[in-house]
């Protein structure tokens, strides 16, 4: 499989993932939101959230920036 097909498959499975689905929604609406803020909106875990960013940024869907301690992410093709 080319590289462009496994990135293309990885993104499917992600957004399958209805956790993941609500999140790319919320940023969609809502803008740059913490993980915390994130997790009490969907009602899990910080540590899950902070795990499905971490695979949305290798897939290179959400962009993030750093205040201090604070961390906002953000989709990087609003659409």
């Amino acid at each position: 499989m080319d590289e462009k097909r496994y990135r293309e498959s990885r993104l499917c499975r992600l957004l399958g993932n209805p956790i993941v689905y609500q999140m790319i929604v919320l940023l969609e609406v809502g803008g740059p939101m913490t993980p915390s803020k994130l997790a009490k909106l969907i009602g899990r875990h910080v540590s899950t959230i902070s795990s499905h960013l971490a695979k949305l940024r290798s897939a290179e869907v959400v962009r993030y920036d750093t205040s201090g301690k604070e961390v906002r992410y953000w989709l990087k093709h609003k659409g």
